[in-house]
C-alpha cells in the first residue's frame, strides 16, 4: 500500500468505506476495480504512460496484499495445522 498522509488518506476513506459496504462478491470488486481504472484511463488519456503506470499499480496492489494480508494468515495457519 501506497503509504501516504493522513490528510491523503481522509480524502478517500470515507468513500471507500461505504464502497466497501456494497461489495458482496468478487465480481462486484472486480467490477469497482475495472470501472476506476476506465475512469482513470478517460481522465488520463488513453496513452502507454496511463496503461503502464495502472499496470504496474495493480502488480503492486496484489503483491502488498498479499504481503500483509495473505502471509500473515498463512503463517497463523501453519502455526495452528503444522507445516508440510
Amino acid at each position: 500500500m501506497p503509504y501516504i498522509t493522513k490528510d491523503r488518506r481522509n480524502k478517500f476513506n470515507g468513500s471507500i468505506e461505504e464502497l466497501a459496504t456494497k461489495i458482496e462478491t468478487s465480481g462486484d470488486l472486480n467490477y469497482c476495480i475495472s470501472k476506476l481504472l476506465h475512469l482513470l484511463v478517460e481522465k488520463n488519456g488513453m496513452k502507454y504512460e496511463t496503461v503502464n503506470s495502472l499496470m504496474g499499480t495493480l502488480d503492486c496492489v496484489g503483491k502488498e496484499f498479499y504481503r500483509t494480508i495473505a502471509v500473515p494468515y498463512e503463517k497463523k495457519k501453519i502455526i495452528e495445522n503444522g507445516g508440510l
